[in-house]
């Protein structure tokens, strides 16, 4: 499977889940996908976000010690 294949199979999941909005134009040189955070996609982001921000100070430890 090519980088190309590997990428538009993982947007369609995106697509899929409602994660992003998908939008294809061409332009002189060819096709163009444009991809679009949906609210739910943009929540889910920050969660995910929030955690590993977590995962990070708790790996830190204390402040101080």
């Amino acid at each position: 499977m090519t980088p190309l294949e590997t990428a538009s199979k993982q947007v369609a999941a995106l697509a899929d889940a409602d994660y992003v909005e998908v939008r294809k134009t061409r332009n002189r040189t060819g096709r163009l996908t444009h991809l679009r955070l949906t609210a739910h996609g943009r929540q889910t982001f920050q969660r995910h976000a929030s955690a590993l921000e977590r995962i990070v100070a708790a790996a830190r430890g204390p402040q101080g010690a």
